[in-house]
Order: structure tokens, then C-alpha cells, then sequence
């Protein structure tokens, strides 16, 4: 992520056509221009994202603008991750499970070392009350909200837990029917229609009884927003011109993203499963139109520009601080006796604090752990194939609300 979210570079969305294993035919991978190897909309999205998670953390009333931004960012790390796994498969030179582990590995040395840094200070400044090894080591696996609620510790790790499986789970199906089939496209968009139709379907059977805790934050319920950013990235290189089409129902897509986001913090127990599937299942269908909208985006320069840039590179960083430095904030003996105009001034403060410990955070940490556990094209192109967490999908649990 070295070049922020738009830096596909040699590996994504942006680069020159690639030889195609299926029949022979080239593939076109830009999305408007197979030149551009920079798109600045993925970096407006990315930056749109992370702000509206760290804003619905400062006040409850807010806290529809981290669902939007969640799904932000599901769907753009669907779309980078799953553009640089095809373009992987595409291009493949290696074996296909040495592919996938090198793929794994890329996006662990992305993410991993981050999130277990954040681990210890969460530990270590906010412990949880179980302590056991059983349930630290959820954490530490992913496992906190796999299939089931998680306890609050380390509340922002939800999404990433998400984003991980992610990974694992649909790269890997789809090298086993690569492996099967040895055509990529059939294989990855069979895995992600698999993926999209199980989750709505499980989402179906369970009594809900915590709808934003019980089901939105489980991976296993989750997985389908990510697949459809794949499909996404499948649709701007196999068909580009109606995936830009796409993009003109942004007015709509807007208005359902923001009706829904706060449908979704008051959906009320009893409410029928179906209605919980088709509200997961538009959240992200209506942020994949406003991504095919912010793709054209270009870059004027100037401050607002550079600004955008900066946010989408520290995006990954800045959802793992933010949290707990506002969490600090609202312990601080007296904070709660100030008047709301002081409160906001305090909440404005911790925020740019924790933009400042981002930039350090990308800087001195992030990036060292790139060239050294990652160093082959990360380097040069700054491995942007992530949402939040990258990644990806940085999402949150809202604040008062997880």
C-alpha cells in the first residue's frame, strides 16, 4: 500500500492487457484506460471510508456512517484483492498452490504484523476481562466472531477477522477448481456466486437475537459482500464499459447506502431473517455503484488531492489507532462533566492525534515490514490490493454499539 488504495501497478487493476489461459483471448485489465496505472477514484473511496468509521466512533447518533464505511470497504477489498488474484492466476507461471501460498503470504505480511501490534496495546491498555488462553487466542486466529459473537476486546479486529477469512477461504476454493478445471475465470466467478448464494442463505436459518452483533459481524455471514467485489473487478475487465454504466445509478446507490446503514444500527429483534439477508445483501451491491462511479475520478492536484492520497495510504493504520485513543479519551476523569462544545473540541484533538500516529505508525512500521516480509513487487508498487487492510475493509464496531 505503498501508493495508497489506487496503486495497482504490476499487479491489479491497472496494468497493461495480460495473455489469457482460457482460449488464447487477451485481457483487458484497466478499467477506463489499460494504461493508467494510478486510479485516484479507489483512493477517494478508500479515504471516504475510513473517515466515515472514525467519525461514527465520536457520537451514537452517528454510528450509521461506520456501517457505510464498512461496506466501503468490504467491497473495495473485494475488488483490489480479487483483481490481483486474477491477475495472478492469469498470468501464472508456477503452480497454482505455489501461487496461492505466495498470495498468502503477500497479503499476511500486509496485514498481520499491524494487527498483532495493535494486539499487545490493546492488551496491554484496554484488556479484556477473560484472559484465558482459549479466548486470546481467537484473536490471535481470527476465530473472535467466526460463527459467534465476540467478547468486545480489541473491538475494531471484527472486520479483519472478516477480510482474513476472506482470503483464505475464497483464493483457496478457487485453486482447487483452477487445479480441476484450469480456467480462472469459471473458477473464481462459480467461487464468488457460491459464496454470494451460501451467505444468504445461512443468513436464513439462525433465530436472531442481536442482529449487528449476532449476525453483521460474523464472518460467516459476511463473506458475500467480498466476493461481490471480486465479481466487480471481474465485470470492469471483462465488460468495462457497463461496468461504468453501472456507475450512473450513483444517486440512487448513495440513497440506499445511507437509508439502509441506519435501517441496520435500528434493525429490531423479530424482524424477519429474510428481511436481515436483503438488507446484508444491499448494503454492498449499492456500494459496488458508488465504486464504479469514483473509478473515472481523476487527480486535480493540490492540497485536497495529496490529502486524499495521504488518508488512503494511513487508512490501514488509522483504523487500528483511532480506536483506542478515543477509548482513552472518554476514560479521562473529568471528561465527562465537559460541556459538548468541549467534548467535540477534545474529540477533534484525539482525532488528529490519531492521524499523526498513522503516518508514524505507515512509516516506521508498516512499510519496513513490507520490504522485509514481502519484498519481491511490493516495493515498487506499494501492494495497494487491499481494502481495509489494507484492508482491507477497515470496518468498525461503532462506539456504544461496538
Amino acid at each position: 500500500m505503498m501508493k495508497g488504495a489506487g496503486t495497482v501497478a504490476a499487479e491489479g487493476i491497472g496494468v497493461a492487457p495480460a495473455p489469457l489461459l482460457e482460449g488464447g483471448q487477451s485481457v483487458r485489465v484497466g478499467v477506463t484506460d489499460p494504461d493508467r496505472k494510478y486510479v485516484f477514484g479507489l483512493d477517494v473511496i478508500r479515504a471516504s471510508a475510513i473517515l466515515l468509521v472514525i467519525i461514527s466512533h465520536t457520537k451514537v447518533a452517528l454510528m450509521g456512517l461506520g456501517v457505510a464505511g464498512v461496506e466501503l470497504f468490504f467491497v473495495l477489498s473485494g475488488y483490489l484483492v480479487g483483481g490481483i488474484f486474477l491477475t495472478e492466476i492469469l498470468r501464472a507461471r508456477d503452480g497454482f498452490g505455489t501461487l496461492l501460498v505466495r498470495f498468502w503470504r503477500r497479503r499476511w505480511a500486509r496485514t498481520i504484523p499491524s494487527y498483532l501490534l495493535f494486539f499487545v496495546i490493546w492488551l496491554v491498555l484496554l484488556p479484556p476481562a477473560d484472559m484465558s488462553v482459549s479466548n486470546l487466542a481467537r484473536y490471535a486466529l481470527f476465530l473472535q466472531n467466526f460463527a459467534w459473537p465476540s467478547d468486545g476486546f480489541y473491538a475494531v479486529s471484527w472486520s479483519l477477522a472478516v477480510e482474513e477469512w476472506f482470503y483464505i477461504i475464497i483464493p483457496g476454493l478457487a485453486t482447487i477448481l483452477l487445479v480441476a478445471t484450469r480456467r480462472p475465470w469459471l473458477s473464481l466467478g462459480v467461487t464468488c456466486a457460491f459464496i454470494v448464494v451460501a451467505s444468504a442463505i445461512i443468513r436464513l436459518i439462525p433465530v436472531i437475537t442481536d442482529f449487528n452483533f449476532g449476525m453483521r459481524m460474523l464472518v460467516i455471514y459476511r463473506l458475500d459482500a467480498l466476493a461481490i467485489g471480486v465479481l466487480a473487478a471481474m465485470l470492469a475487465r471483462q465488460k468495462p464499459h457497463l461496468w461504468l454504466l453501472c456507475g450512473r445509478a450513483w444517486p440512487a446507490a448513495l440513497l440506499v447506502l445511507a437509508v439502509l446503514s441506519y435501517v441496520t444500527i435500528d434493525y429490531r429483534v423479530g424482524m424477519p431473517n429474510w428481511q436481515a439477508t436483503l438488507l446484508l445483501s444491499s448494503l454492498p451491491l449499492a456500494s459496488v455503484i458508488l465504486l464504479a462511479r469514483a473509478v473515472p475520478f481523476r487527480d486535480r492536484g493540490g492540497a485536497i488531492g495529496a490529502s486524499i492520497k495521504k488518508i488512503s495510504q494511513w487508512s490501514y493504520s488509522l483504523y487500528l489507532c483511532h480506536f483506542p485513543i478515543l477509548m482513552m479519551l472518554y476514560q479521562i476523569p473529568g471528561y465527562s462533566d465537559l460541556s459538548s462544545f468541549e467534548k467535540m473540541l477534545a474529540k477533534i484533538v484525539a482525532l488528529g492525534v490519531a492521524i499523526l500516529i498513522s503516518a508514524a505508525l505507515y512509516t516506521l512500521f508498516e512499510k519496513p515490514f513490507l520490504y522485509v516480509l514481502s519484498p519481491r513487487k511490493l516495493v515498487r508498487t506499494g501492494d495497494s490490493g487491499e481494502a481495509l487492510r489494507d484492508r482491507s475493509e477497515l470496518s468498525p464496531p461503532v462506539f456504544g454499539h461496538r
